[in-house]
Order: C-alpha cells, then structure tokens, then sequence
C-alpha cells in the first residue's frame, strides 16, 4: 500500500510541475503571442528558412535589387540586399529572444516615424512572418500584422551587434 501511495504522490507531483511549467512559459510569452500570433511564433521558432533584408527607404525607381520590395500601407522599402541566415551561428539565440515578452517595453509609445533598415524573415512552408527593425528608434513591426512593439535596450544592442556581424560575414 505504502508503495501506490509514494507512486500516486510521484505522479501527483509531475502533473503539478507540469501545470505549473505550461503557466510560467505561458506567463513569459503572453504578449509576444498578442503581437505575433500563434502561427508566426510557431514560424519563428521553428522556421524551414531565415532570410536577414538589408532595407532602404523607396526612391520609386524599383530598381534596387531587381525591384523588390516590401510594401507599407504609407510607404514601399526596396530591398538592397537579402541573406540566407538559416544556419548562422547564434540564431537560436535570437530566435528565443524575440519570443520572449521582456526583450519588449510594452508600456512605451511607438509613436513616430521609423526608418526601417533592416528586416528578418522566417518562412515556413507556408508562410512567413517579417520583422522589420529600426534599431535607432528601437522598434519592430511585424509587416503581416501592421503591429508594432518597442525593443528593450538589451535586445537592441544585441540584435545591432548580430546584424552587423550577419553583414560583415556575408561580405566575404
């Protein structure tokens, strides 16, 4: 008997750290599944391709790499170059970062102008979900959603190391 009791007790235990395991990454991923939804926070962090945009405000000529572009309801951005980052060494990292609720300061205005000169692109087989970055104003936009958020200051000092590092790789 004693032995069912300590077995029911072991069982008793893991549901409950189970339950409260799903409830804290819950808790530390609430408002980034608001921001994303859950179609592209499954795309980010399981992604069959990343794409890294180097961007730049439309001149209207659409010749910047042959004419693409991504298209704002204000605005169109020509895309001046594209890279692979699909195997690039810390992308895990970074994947985990921009899906957690504290690389955000959700409670600061996102007002203002953004200039967007760079974008991430994560695609699945079916879709993808495109996070344009201003790293001077600190902000992100998902150009699917039309939603945008502000980076926390340690985000935004790794994501301009990592993308500066990305572009000096993909120059060699």
């Amino acid at each position: 008997m004693r032995g069912k009791l300590a077995i029911l007790a072991i069982l008793s235990l893991a549901l409950v750290a189970t339950g409260f395991g799903i409830w804290f990454k819950r808790q530390m991923t609430y408002q980034v599944l608001e921001l994303l939804g859950p179609g592209a926070v499954q795309r980010v962090a399981l992604p069959t391709h990343v794409d890294y945009l180097e961007l730049q405000a439309s001149t209207g000529s659409g010749t910047a790499n042959h004419g693409e572009t991504l298209t704002l309801p204000d605005i169109q951005i020509d895309v001046t170059r594209r890279l692979d980052i699909s195997g690039a060494a810390g992308l895990i990292h970074l994947k985990h970062a921009l899906l957690q609720d504290a690389s955000y300061e959700w409670h600061a205005s996102t007002d203002g102008s953004p200039t967007w000169r760079h974008a991430l692109q994560f695609m699945d087989d079916q879709d993808r979900t495109t996070f344009l970055i201003d790293l001077d104003q600190r902000q992100v936009m998902i150009l699917e959603r039309g939603r945008r958020a502000v980076l926390g200051t340690k985000i935004n000092a790794g994501l301009k190391a990592y993308l500066a590092e990305l572009t000096i790789d993909g120059d060699e």
